[in-house]
């Protein structure tokens, strides 16, 4: 073999040797594009689409006859329509009767006005040289009778992927008897729930689910699917002791002691003695010129009901023969009983000795605790 011929069949090696190593290079790219395709596409999509938790109708709250509602949730809809979802010969076709049926059972708009709005949202947005949108907004909180009109109209009964029909789902809480024990039944919201909504919360909340949201520009999250579509487990109702009636008595009367006396608040509770169930509870204050329920003062301020406790121990050391005069030490109104420290509320006070009778009228913490366990917590007291 020449020079020349050798030459040549180097170059033709060459060549070969670099064809196979691009083609092995390619079909290395290519298996890595088809094994990581998904993981590109999850990611791109998860930019577009994203679950949602959706939360189920929540219990109401009753009365103790189980019949009159205290709160009560009431379920509302907001529409909005995607006027570019529909083919070009399905939206013709539709758009003049859904505008004649908009304008009937809405009566915001007429039948020329909406459709207007919806076509002129839908070639704007078709041509790339207009600002157009994907989200018109319909109606909001419309009730349950409304929502199931509208569901019906053409277009918008061929859902939300063919005919645009994109529905959002609420719910509010209602208190029919508006003010009455208003604060002990509580507040429901997102953040610092209060009363009887947090501490039933779990209970009156029921199941929650999650549904997949689909992004449409520029900030608008709708779902996949009708909300109406999903089955949830409503939340438990709560029944109270509150008895309506003596409820309305107590909060008017309070009104009216505070008005009468220019009082800053006012706090009534009424116990079924029996049972111990709370029959009204109201907790009223005036405020820039109003009464209103602001705080549960009746719970929120509640402290140890140490005089009446002292009543109850006065009378069994009465009994047990104690002088009113007799002699107790108070050291400045604290004492260590067991492990725990006990106070009077005025200490320090610049008092160490007293007797039984000043101690009761003095409403003294250290001075009836100190007879009391001098009394019966010996062995003979104890038996």
């Amino acid at each position: 073999m020449d020079r020349k011929n050798e030459l040549l069949l180097r170059v033709y090696i060459i060549l070969i040797s670099f064809i196979v190593f691009a083609g092995v290079i390619s079909w290395k790219m290519i298996d890595i594009s088809i094994v990581k395709g998904d993981k590109w596409k999850a990611k791109n999509a998860s930019k577009f689409l994203k679950w949602k938790p959706m939360k189920a109708q929540r219990g109401d709250i009753y009365s103790e006859d189980g019949i009159r509602m205290m709160v009560s949730s009431i379920e509302f809809f907001e529409i909005r329509m995607d006027p570019v979802s529909s083919s070009d010969e399905v939206f013709s076709s539709n758009i003049y009767q859904l505008c004649v049926g908009l304008s009937k059972i809405l009566s915001t708009k007429t039948a020329n006005e909406w459709r207007n709005t919806i076509e002129g949202a839908r070639n704007a947005y078709n041509n790339s040289q207009k600002k157009g949108t994907r989200n018109i907004l319909i109606a909001k909180k419309i009730d349950d009778e409304k929502f199931r009109a509208l569901k019906e109209l053409p277009l918008f009964n061929l859902g939300q992927h063919e005919g645009g029909f994109i529905v959002n789902r609420f719910f509010s809480r209602k208190k029919p008897y508006h003010e009455l024990a208003s604060r002990t039944i509580g507040l429901y919201r997102e953040k610092n729930m209060v009363g009887l909504e947090r501490s039933y919360d779990k209970a009156l909340r029921g199941s929650t689910k999650k549904e997949l949201m689909r992004f449409i520009p520029p900030d608008l999250w709708i779902p996949m699917k009708e909300p109406t579509s999903y089955e949830f487990k409503r939340g438990k109702d709560l029944i109270t002791s509150i008895d309506v009636d003596i409820q309305d008595v107590v909060h008017h009367e309070l009104t009216n002691g505070m008005t009468e006396n220019n009082a800053k608040d006012g706090v009534v509770i009424v116990m079924e003695v029996k049972t111990g169930y709370i029959k009204a509870i109201s907790n009223l204050n005036f405020h820039n010129g109003e009464i209103n329920e602001i705080m549960n003062k009746a719970v929120v301020e509640r402290i140890e009901p140490g005089s009446t406790f002292k009543a109850a121990t006065a009378l069994a050391l009465l009994e047990k023969g104690i002088s009113p005069e007799k002699k107790v030490k108070i050291n400045k109104g604290k004492k260590k009983f067991h492990n725990l420290w006990m106070y009077d509320s005025n200490y320090p006070s610049d008092v160490n000795i007293t007797d039984f009778k000043e101690s009761f009228s003095k409403s003294s913490n250290v001075g009836i605790a100190t007879l009391a366990n001098e009394v019966f917590n010996s062995k003979k007291g104890k038996k």
